[in-house]
C-alpha cells in the first residue's frame, strides 16, 4: 500500500510530499519536518486523510 505524507506551511502550500509504503509510512514522521512547516497530512490508499497541526506552528 502506498501512502502519500505532505508536509504543509501555515497556508496550507504543500512545502514537501513523500510516498511510502506500509512497511515505512511512519518513517517520514520520525524526521525532521522543513523548515517552515506548520502541519503533516497523510493520505491513505482508501483516500481517508488525517491531519496533524504540529506543536508551535
Amino acid at each position: 500500500m502506498q501512502y502519500r505524507v505532505q508536509f504543509l506551511d501555515r497556508s496550507d502550500k504543500v512545502v514537501r510530499e513523500l510516498q511510502a509504503d506500509a512497511r515505512s509510512a511512519g518513517f517520514p514522521l520520525l524526521t525532521a519536518p522543513p523548515a517552515h512547516v506548520a502541519q503533516v497530512r497523510v493520505i491513505y490508499p482508501s483516500g481517508y486523510v488525517s491531519t496533524v497541526r504540529l506543536p508551535g506552528a
